[in-house]
C-alpha cells in the first residue's frame, strides 16, 4: 500500500465513513493547534496586561507576591481596585505595610475572586478579613460572564447556564388586560432562555476548541517573549501599594459635576437587560465563603453606593431588577452566615458627587474618602476580632 493510500477517503470504507484527505488534515492541524494552546503555560500566552487575561498575569506576578502575609484580602472589580488605598487601610487599623491586598480587577466576577484565592491559597489563609465587593450585574447571565470564567469554567457549569435563573417580577403596564401582559411575560422569558441557550452553545464549544478565545493572543506573546518587543505593562502600582490603570485619572483629586442622568443609561441597560440572579454564578461565592471558612478566616460581602445621580436613574429604569440584586444579596450571606453591607446612596460612606470619576470609580480623594470610611466599618463591627 502506498503512503498516500492510508490518507485517502477510501481509508474508512470498513467503517462505513468517507473523509476527504483535506478535511482530516484540516482537523488534524486544528487539534494541534489547540493542544499547543492548551499546554502552552499562561503567564507566557497572557504576558501583556494590556490585554484582557494579562491583567490576571499582571496581579499574579507583580502584585501578589510582594504581600507575603496578608490579613485583609479585597476582591471585586475596579470599582473595588479604586476604591480601597492599601498602605492607608493598613495605617488606620495599626497593621504593618503589605497587610492588605488589593485584588480588584476590571470587570472581575467573583468567579476571579474564588481563582484569586484558590490559585493563592497558601498566602490568602492567612487574611483574617475577606472583603468581596459585589456589583450589580455580577449574580446575572445577562452582563457576560467574565474573561477568565468562559475560558476555564468546569464543563458542569456550563451546561447548567440553561435554565435561566431568578427573574425580577415586574409591575404590569397600565393599559394591558391581563392577556397581553402574560403574552409579554412569556416572550421575556422565551428571550431570556433563548440568549441563555446560545450563550451555552458558545461556552460548549469553548470548551472544546478554546483556540477562538487564546488565538488571538499568540502575536503579542510571540513579539513580547521572543523577539523582545513591545510594552508589556500598563498597569502599575502607586507607592500606596494600589494598582492604577492606564485609563484611570488619578491626577483628578476630584470628579467632574455630572447633572444629566440620562448619560449613565447605555450602561444601565447593559447592566439590566436580560437580568436574572443565576445560581451558577452565586455559587462562586458560596464556593469562597466555604474556603474562607475552613482557613479561619472571615468574609464580609460588600455592595458600593454608585453616584446618587445613576442610582436615581437605576431606581426609575429597573428597580425590580435592583431590589432583587440586593435581597439575593442578602439572602446569600445569611445562608452563608457571613455579614453583607449594603449602601444605597454615597452620603451613608462620607461620599459625595465629586468623589466619583464617572458612574461608580472614585477619584483620588475620594477613594481616601471611602478607605477612611471602611476602617471605621472594621473597627466598629470588630471585623478582624477572632471569630472564635
Amino acid at each position: 500500500m502506498s503512503r498516500s493510500s492510508i490518507f485517502s477517503s477510501d481509508s474508512f470504507a470498513g467503517f462505513g465513513l468517507r473523509f476527504p484527505a483535506t478535511a482530516l488534515g484540516v482537523v488534524a492541524l486544528l487539534g494541534l493547534i489547540e493542544l499547543g494552546l492548551r499546554v502552552v503555560p499562561d503567564p507566557w500566552l497572557y504576558s501583556s496586561s494590556r490585554s484582557r487575561l494579562g491583567v490576571f498575569t499582571f496581579f499574579e506576578t507583580d502584585v501578589i507576591p510582594k504581600f507575603e502575609h496578608p490579613r485583609i484580602v479585597v476582591l471585586g472589580t475596579s470599582r473595588a481596585q479604586d476604591a480601597v488605598v492599601p498602605r492607608q487601610l493598613d495605617a488606620t487599623l495599626g497593621l504593618p505595610e503589605f497587610s492588605t491586598v488589593n485584588l480588584g480587577i476590571q470587570a472581575g466576577r467573583p468567579y476571579d475572586a474564588l481563582r484569586f484565592y484558590t490559585d493563592h491559597r497558601e498566602r490568602m489563609k492567612q487574611a483574617r478579613l475577606v472583603l468581596l465587593f459585589v456589583d450589580e450585574w455580577h449574580f446575572s447571565s445577562g452582563w457576560g460572564l467574565g474573561w477568565r470564567y468562559v475560558l476555564e469554567a468546569p464543563l458542569g457549569e456550563r451546561i447548567r447556564l440553561v435554565p435561566e435563573g431568578r427573574m425580577p417580577e415586574l409591575p404590569k403596564p397600565t393599559g394591558l388586560s391581563d392577556a397581553e401582559w402574560a403574552e409579554l411575560e412569556r416572550l421575556r422569558r422565551e428571550d431570556k432562555r433563548s440568549q441563555l441557550e446560545e450563550l451555552r452553545t458558545v461556552v460548549l464549544t469553548d470548551w472544546v476548541f478554546s483556540m477562538r478565545l487564546k488565538l488571538g493572543y499568540v502575536p503579542s506573546a510571540i513579539g513580547i517573549n521572543l523577539l523582545k518587543l513591545g510594552k508589556t505593562k500598563s498597569l502599575e502600582m502607586t507607592e500606596d501599594y494600589q494598582v492604577l490603570r492606564p485609563e484611570k485619572e488619578r491626577d483628578r483629586a476630584w470628579g467632574p459635576v455630572q447633572d444629566d442622568a440620562a448619560a449613565f443609561d447605555e450602561r444601565i441597560h447593559g447592566f439590566y437587560e436580560r437580568f436574572d440572579t443565576h445560581p451558577v454564578l452565586t455559587g462562586h461565592v458560596e464556593q469562597l465563603a466555604k474556603l474562607v471558612k475552613e482557613d479561619g478566616g472571615r468574609l464580609v460581602l460588600i455592595q458600593m453606593p454608585n453616584r446618587r445621580i445613576h442610582q436615581e436613574e437605576v431606581e426609575r429604569l429597573y428597580a425590580p431588577h435592583y431590589e432583587q440584586h440586593i435581597a439575593a444579596l442578602k439572602e446569600l450571606g445569611a445562608r452563608l452566615d457571613v455579614p453583607v453591607f449594603v449602601w444605597r446612596f454615597p452620603e451613608a460612606c462620607g461620599l459625595q458627587e465629586i468623589s466619583y470619576l464617572d458612574y461608580g470609580h472614585m477619584a483620588r480623594e475620594g477613594s481616601k474618602q471611602f478607605t477612611a470610611f471602611l476602617a471605621e466599618v472594621i473597627q466598629k463591627e470588630k471585623l478582624l476580632d477572632s471569630k472564635d
